[in-house]
């Protein structure tokens, strides 16, 4: 039986999260859900989760495929060992492919992914769940892409409005399902976010959502403290590094938000390493010494702005830290050096 839809979104932050639900409003997609046809992505997983997406897709044959808030990385590009493979066999199921997104590796490559059919929707300045509701504006929440907006987007008004505030309350129940490894968790929090089922009123949350914020709370309290007691630093090539080790629970971006509130302003970038199952690191630009986004692609990586993430192949435990950033500081060294020489 053909689906009418498979959706893959990013899993990890606010954006991704709203941009799926958005879509499951403009698609009205029929209930119950099948997990199978969504799949919420991480970035240390992505070659593997699109392999899986894009087997369903051969499987089922959707007649609408679409990615949001996905920067096609290196292991994207290059898995099935031919460049672009996941794309030309999406492209062979016959299913119109739509990709909204705003990093800087979409736009890297958008032609070639228009050549192989693709619709892309790409803008520097707008998040995917923005671009997804100015397109659909009339089947959409336009709440919950201005949430994501600025939640995406932090400079100015939006660090102290309700909106940045939902979008931080999101940003825990996301990190905690990531912890858990909970697709299906995700899954609800996207489709109650399309029935308005999160937020009761301004920032109060429905029970159970509610219950999983005060979870969040409790494993996050410690995880902050063990973050702060791992703070190393060091100069490279006259560059201030900062670089620690951080609970799965803080991944992606709370554990550097954390770092940069408390050091931003005495070191120039800040590395953050994550312990398993995370192997998607983050690198954070405080100024512009230090390009983030170039030397992560040399890793495999990529970004927007000037912050960036490289995922490695192993996991990187709490005793293998030392040398884990040993080793990463002689990489970061070299590709200084040969960007001067």
């Amino acid at each position: 039986m053909t689906e009418p839809l498979l959706i893959a979104t990013h899993g990890e932050d606010p954006d991704g999260i709203i941009a799926h639900a958005l879509l499951l409003s403009v698609y009205s997609t029929s209930e119950p859900l099948d997990p199978k046809n969504h799949v919420f992505v991480r970035y240390d997983r992505l070659g593997e989760q699109m392999e899986g997406f894009v087997r369903r897709a051969e499987e089922v044959r959707p007649r609408q495929i679409v990615i949001a808030d996905i920067g096609p990385n290196q292991r994207f590009v290059e898995h099935g060992g031919s460049r672009l493979s996941l794309v030309h066999r999406l492209r062979d199921t016959g299913g119109v492919v739509h990709w909204y997104d705003h990093h800087v590796q979409t736009e890297q490559i958008q032609r070639k992914l228009e050549a192989l059919q693709v619709h892309v929707y790409y803008s520097a300045t707008q998040c995917a769940a923005m671009q997804i509701h100015r397109r659909f504006s009339s089947r959409t929440n336009g709440e919950l892409a201005k949430i994501a907006q600025a939640h995406d987007y932090r400079s100015g008004s939006h660090n102290k409005s309700q909106r940045f505030e939902k979008g931080d309350i999101l940003e825990k129940l996301i990190c905690l399902a990531q912890a858990e490894q909970d697709s299906k968790k995700l899954l609800r929090l996207a489709d109650d976010l399309r029935k308005g089922l999160v937020f009761s009123n301004e920032t109060t949350l429905f029970p159970m959502w509610d219950g999983e914020v005060t979870q969040y709370g409790h494993r996050s309290r410690g995880a902050y403290a063990c973050l702060d007691q791992s703070v190393q630093s060091a100069d490279i090539a006259g560059i201030r590094f900062l670089f620690a080790y951080a609970d799965p629970i803080l991944s992606q971006k709370p554990a550097t938000r954390h770092l940069k509130a408390k050091y931003g302003s005495t070191v120039d970038v800040i590395v953050t390493i994550f312990a398993p199952p995370a192997r998607n690191y983050i690198v954070d630009g405080m100024n512009e010494r230090f390009d983030v986004i170039p030397f992560v692609e040399t890793v495999g990586g990529g970004g927007r702005g000037n912050m960036g993430g490289f995922t490695v192949d192993e996991d990187v435990k709490p005793e293998e830290f030392q040398t884990y950033i040993a080793s990463l500081q002689e990489q970061i060294r070299s590709y200084i050096h040969s960007r001067s020489a």
